[in-house]
């Protein structure tokens, strides 16, 4: 409720309002699974969500890194990482299922941007400054990511065989999950 009524009220920064776009497509998944959609609806929403996530970070990456040395290197990467993504539509369909080998590349995208971006800010800025927003999402992005990459990674197995064992990683999903708004 306080998020909403921040946003109603205009007091975010712009790379605010690209997180909640994220955190609440985020949410339409997450109801769907809850509401046990059907499968074809569950992975349409799931790459749409990849999708919607790797611009939305992109672009809080993007604004959020200061020097052109640091940038540069941000946007080698951007194109390096487009391509895997044009290689991931081409090669699965939206439909079929979920693809978690797209998500897990952008993870690593994403944990290298977050270390891009704190090198600047601690490196060459030399100073962590908790007052700004995007130290804040960056680090959330890359706890979150740092921990549920595993998880992702072996999706498959995971669903494959629903056994207590594998369910128990279900909790690294979680904890990634908890950081992730918590700093947001």
């Amino acid at each position: 409720m306080i998020g909403f009524a921040c946003v109603l009220s205009n007091k975010l920064c712009k790379l605010s309002y690209f997180i909640w776009g994220v955190v609440l497509t985020g949410a339409i998944p997450q109801f769907l699974n809850e509401f046990h959609a059907s499968q074809l609806i569950l992975n349409i929403s799931y790459n749409t969500y990849t999708v919607i996530e790797e611009v939305c970070y992109t672009f809080v990456f993007l604004n959020s890194i200061r020097t052109l040395r640091v940038k540069k290197l941000m946007l080698i990467s951007c194109f390096v990482n487009i391509i895997f993504t044009i290689y991931f539509i081409v090669s699965f369909s939206f439909s079929s299922r979920f693809i978690n080998e797209w998500v897990c590349v952008n993870d690593i995208f994403f944990i290298f941007w977050s270390l891009l971006f704190l090198y600047e800010e601690t490196i060459l800025n030399d100073v962590y400054n908790f007052n700004n927003p995007a130290f804040l999402y960056v680090s959330g992005i890359f706890l979150y990511t740092t921990c549920t990459i595993v998880f992702l990674g072996i999706w498959f197995i995971i669903k494959s065989n629903p056994q207590k064992t594998y369910d128990g990683l279900k909790i690294i999903h979680h904890i990634g999950n908890i950081s992730l708004y918590l700093f947001f």
